[in-house]
């Protein structure tokens, strides 16, 4: 496109590019996405005389940012057109050249590399007929950024990458003062031995516990309050009521104190057994690193139980080789330490293996012999293929196929263990189970196969769009029927089930469909009706979406709260591009006015939603990708050190897989 060197008035172009403009028609879309080979259903063309006026300003027939292409005067040709979808595909790769006006705007110049690269492919892609939908496309130069020809400055851009979490059940602790740290420790040992006695008298006093039958006939007969009164002082027992524990199998030496004491551990009711040091901060802030690794640190994280557990916590990586890299260091670092699974505990200052730098006077303390992972991977992915994500963990077997060419196939498959790698894939990546991700993909597919059957005029949806909406709204009811089941004293985090939000719904509905977004933000209740129906939980939009009591705080601090929040509060806000079910910390201003119910924001865990609405985006053959970002949160428990690397490179390949629109795969190596 041409460029004159007037300097453009922000009033002009930048209120076009804040307009919605119109998408493609569609038989212009389906030819140009054929010929150039990437998806355009997000390009928004703007071509009325506001449009005209300011390419007129800037000297240009037409002009794209990012994905709104404006069209002035003599540029409503095919040849622009490709041309302008070239700089939309250059523009989701990265940086474009262009010089700065000074008024928020990079303007191009006809001789760059970008603009040349952008002429002839329109050139090439134009020559001849068609090429069948899927072809490649042509190469682009990408060095192209978050704005092209005339570019204001966006939100910040996150290239998504895959990240992971290992955690481990070793702990760690911070003792600066080894002869003070001692005295703290044994003080805390004998008040948390003072406080299990107090617990496990409780239990006895329970009619319902198993323990109830260590009361006598005549104990059973007396009012509780009248044995409260004279067993407990406080929170800790009586010398009366020390002396009556002891008479039980709870007892200082009692069979079934070690089980007893285990649940209530397990519970949160109490804490873990005091070791020597101060627990650390959490996670990769100033006060949690244990050891400084290239492109993962060890880290703490803290425990309910209320300890600091070990963590390593990785960069978000790129590729293979640094996925394996990565992990090769990981697991030279995990191999050192259970060398020393024996010794009483490791200086952190020894912990230098796997190229490591590590903080000082800290502890690590083994614990249940050698280090046993929990691993979790918080990844950007194709909402579209979010249901078909699902579907592959879910099926059984392959779809049968008749005939010759089926029984090959089915040979093949035999061969290759496809059924024994799905089965695998969903114990390694839900290890926990799918929970209710089948049945909320059922029930998406069933209601958005309703809606686009009769959708409402104007609306037409491509096979991405479908598979969009279907995606978002299987993850909404697999939410509403995870937060039904929920037990009280659960975790907030829990109605997540094994697949949670990191990036807010709100986000994740800006990322449908153009005309879809549009209709629902006019007909928010509409979207609230789908999503219950893909639940199969029609006209329940009154109903709490957390169907218990949620618990929160460390071991002996525990608090249950009640949050008000209803299924219909929750869905008829992200339309309107708000979700509610968030932290209060990580709420807008504007949503914190929408949540009447403080003490319930405050009860939602600070996991859900927490990166708002970063953009995140991959670059795939078809062009850049403005991604979701979700955490597999119940990966599979238990695994060894040497089980890490193979876990991460399968799981990294299928979320590649995934995004790039290819089949399902999972193929896990030893």
């Amino acid at each position: 496109m041409a460029r004159g060197e007037a300097t453009v008035q922000r009033s002009a172009v930048h209120e076009v590019l804040r307009g919605s403009g119109q998408p493609l028609d569609s038989e212009v879309r389906a030819d140009m996405e054929s010929r150039l080979g990437a998806d355009f259903g997000d390009v928004r063309l703007h071509s009325d005389a506001a449009a005209q006026r300011s390419a007129a300003e800037i000297g240009a027939r037409a002009y794209t940012s990012g994905s709104h292409i404006v069209v002035g005067q003599g540029g409503a040709d095919r040849h622009t057109l490709a041309h302008e979808l070239t700089h939309v595909i250059q523009q989701r790769r990265g940086p474009v050249a262009g010089t700065d006006t000074g008024d928020g705007l990079r303007v191009s110049d006809p001789s760059d590399s970008f603009e040349r690269a952008a002429e002839a492919n329109a050139t090439r892609a134009l020559s001849g007929p068609g090429p069948e939908a899927g072809a490649e496309p042509e190469s682009v130069q990408r060095d192209c950024g978050t704005a092209g020809h005339a570019h204001g400055q966006g939100a910040p851009v996150v290239q998504r990458a895959v990240g992971f979490e290992f955690e481990a059940q070793w702990n760690v602790r911070r003792v600066a003062d080894p002869v003070a740290a001692k005295a703290v420790q044994e003080q805390r040992a004998v008040e948390r031995e003072r406080l299990l006695d107090a617990k496990l008298l409780d239990r006895v006093l329970n009619p319902y516990s198993p323990y109830a039958k260590e009361l006598s006939a005549s104990e059973r007969s007396e009012p509780q309050d009248a044995l409260r009164a004279r067993w407990f002082d406080g929170e800790y027992l009586s010398e009366e009521g020390e002396l009556r524990l002891k008479k039980t199998q709870l007892g200082p030496d009692g069979a079934q104190r070690a089980a007893a004491e285990m649940s209530l551990m397990i519970s949160s009711e109490i804490s873990e057994v005091p070791l020597v040091g101060e627990n650390l901060g959490k996670g990769r802030g100033p006060d949690g690193v244990v050891v400084k690794g290239d492109k993962f640190d060890l880290t703490a994280d803290a425990s309910p139980s209320g300890g600091s557990n070990l963590e390593w916590v990785t960069d978000p990586l790129n590729n293979v080789a640094e996925v394996g890299g990565v992990l090769d260091r990981i697991s030279r670092m995990a191999g050192y330490l259970n060398g020393r699974q024996r010794d009483a505990y490791i200086p952190s200052e020894d912990v230098t293996a796997g190229g490591g730098t590590p903080e000082r006077q800290l502890r690590i303390y083994p614990f249940g012999g050698a280090l046993k992972f929990a691993p979790q991977t918080t990844a950007g992915v194709r909402l579209d293929r979010l249901p078909d994500l699902i579907g592959y963990l879910s099926d059984a077997k392959e779809p049968e196929e008749k005939g010759i060419g089926g029984a090959v196939r089915g040979v093949y498959g035999k061969l290759t263990h496809t059924k024994e790698r799905r089965a695998q894939a969903q114990r390694d990546l839900f290890g926990g189970g799918l929970g209710t991700l089948p049945a909320a993909k059922a029930g998406a597919e069933r209601a958005v196969g309703e809606f686009g059957d009769a959708a409402p005029e104007g609306i037409s949806l491509s096979k991405t769009d479908i598979g969009g909406l279907t995606g978002l709204v299987m993850h909404l009811a697999s939410y509403v029927l995870a937060g039904e089941e929920l037990q009280a004293g659960a975790n907030a985090k829990s109605i997540a089930g094994g697949l949670m939000a990191r990036t807010d719904f709100g986000r994740h509905f800006g990322l449908l469909a153009e005309g879809v977004r549009e209709y629902f933000t006019a007909h928010p209740d509409h979207f609230v009706d789908l999503v219950l129906s893909a639940a199969n939980r029609e006209g329940s939009g009154g109903t709490k979406l957390f169907g218990a009591p949620v618990e929160r705080g460390l071991a002996n601090d525990r608090t249950q709260t009640d949050i008000a929040l209803t299924r219909s509060q929750w869905l008829r806000a992200i339309p309107q591009g708000h979700d509610l079910l968030k932290n209060t910390q990580h709420l807008t201003a504007e949503e914190r006015t929408m949540v009447d119910d403080e003490p319930g924001a405050q009860a939602v865990h600070k996991s859900l939603g927490a990166l708002g609405d970063q953009d995140n985006r991959t670059t795939v053959k078809s062009g850049e990708l403005n991604l979701m970002v979700a955490e597999l949160r119940r990966m599979r428990d238990g695994v060894p050190a040497e089980g890490l690397k193979p876990l991460a490179l399968a799981a990294f390949k299928l979320i590649e897989q995934l995004n790039e629109g290819k089949k399902l795969k999972y193929a896990k190596r030893a």
